[in-house]
């Protein structure tokens, strides 16, 4: 096999002298930074143009369009600790007070101590011996 032909020059000096030439290597490198430039340049102007023309392509908003909906349910909360505390208040109000559960079918609540004596009195009722009664 033949050894590889080396440049005697670059023998005598102790180097490889066949470098990449800096002229074509800063030309390469003015190009790519013009295309560069010349490309943001270009999306800019698209980016505009499109905004311009989503201006002008949207109609005015009618009153009913711009009337603020609500969201569907769930809906957030906007104060949790408030909205638990009111509900654990609206509870207590029904444990505690007198009202009807379903008035046609006669059913109504009773305070809640009252219920457990009630209770402690009366036994618990047997469902059996109730609809035979309501018969």
């Amino acid at each position: 096999m033949s050894e590889p032909r080396v440049d005697p020059l670059s023998l005598a000096q102790g180097h490889e002298r066949q470098d990449a030439e800096p002229r074509a290597i800063l030309l390469a490198a003015t190009l790519i930074l013009v295309a560069l430039l010349a490309t943001a340049v270009g999306v800019a102007y698209m980016l505009d143009g499109l905004r311009v023309q989503d201006e002008r392509a949207q109609p005015p908003l009618t009153d009913l369009e711009s009337e603020r909906l609500r969201a569907p349910e769930p809906r957030l909360e906007a104060d949790p600790v408030a909205a638990g505390q009111a509900l654990a208040h609206r509870a207590e109000r029904r444990l505690q007070g007198y009202g009807w559960v379903d008035r046609a079918a006669g059913v109504a609540h009773i305070p809640l101590s009252q219920a457990q004596a009630l209770l402690q009195a009366r036994g618990w009722p047997n469902p059996a011996k109730t609809r035979e009664e309501r018969r």
